[in-house]
């Protein structure tokens, strides 16, 4: 089945998700290609090319480094405990 692509990444560097149907700025790509948006929260670089004779190719590949950062980014920092708090909850005190 063929997929198909925005073909450009949004503001955060990441393509959207890929879609079913063609639409005005997209790219055909392969089952294995959307897996790859997929599984990498659409952080892939995609690069076309065109021969001597005009033919294009396009090539993808998993953009880690930006995607192991917005992974990072997601994640909540696990709050810091003050001795206030402890001494709240020893206290039983709420609120």
């Amino acid at each position: 089945m063929i997929y198909y692509l925005k073909d450009k990444p949004n503001a955060s560097g990441a393509y959207p998700a890929p879609q079913a149907h063609p639409g005005p700025g997209t790219i055909p790509i392969n089952q294995d290609q959307r897996d790859m948006v997929v599984q990498y929260n659409g952080f892939v670089s995609v690069k076309t090319e065109t021969d001597e004779a005009g033919a294009v190719s396009m090539t993808m590949e998993p953009n880690l480094e930006a995607w192991e950062a917005w992974k990072e980014s997601q994640t909540e920092p696990e709050p810091e405990i003050t001795d206030t708090d402890v001494l709240n909850t020893l206290l039983g005190v709420t609120g």
